[in-house]
């Protein structure tokens, strides 16, 4: 109902703009928590995470076709992404979730697969599902992402828990 859990969330480490450290601080902020963006500021656990990239899969809380859909490319090829070097030709997107694809660099190992999909955020945090080993994860940074260190780490991490070499 908009107020403030009864334990405050961890806080993310090197936030940066010029809100750092202010009422009005990415992330951190019960200011920011309160607007409930639709693109940012879920907080939750590890479990959390996995549930939700997990709901896409269909079945339970999307039907399967509606899963298949939501998580296959809806932008007919066209190129996109963030900022240098986070920009992709092609930059599969379904309906909410990132699709893996063959971006390169990107936080998520190609061992998860073309048709894997998920969520990274500019908080640092990383929720992911690889359809051909079943094998949903989260990765929960204690930085934000402008820092480079899900970029550089997270691939690594992937591959680990997919039992692959990076």
């Amino acid at each position: 109902r908009g107020s403030e859990p009864l334990r405050p969330p961890a806080r993310l480490a090197g936030v940066r703009g010029p809100h750092a450290e202010t009422g009005l601080e990415p992330f951190n902020s019960p200011f920011w928590r309160s607007l409930a963006l639709p693109w940012a500021g879920l907080v939750t656990d590890a479990a959390g995470a996995i549930a939700l990239v997990r709901a896409f899969r269909g079945g339970q809380l999307l039907s399967a076709d509606m899963g298949a859909e939501a998580t296959r490319d809806q932008t007919g090829g066209l190129s996109g992404g963030f900022v240098e070097p986070l920009f992709w030709e092609p930059c599969p997107w379904g309906l909410g979730p990132e699709v893996r694809g063959q971006k390169s660099p990107h936080w998520v190992a190609p061992a998860a697969g073309p048709d894997s999909f998920g969520h990274s955020g500019a908080s640092g945090c990383l929720a992911w599902y690889a359809p051909a080993s079943d094998t949903a994860f989260a990765i929960l940074g204690a930085r934000t992402a402008d820092s480079g260190w899900l970029l550089r780490r997270a691939r690594a991490i992937c591959a680990a828990i997919l039992g692959q070499d990076s």
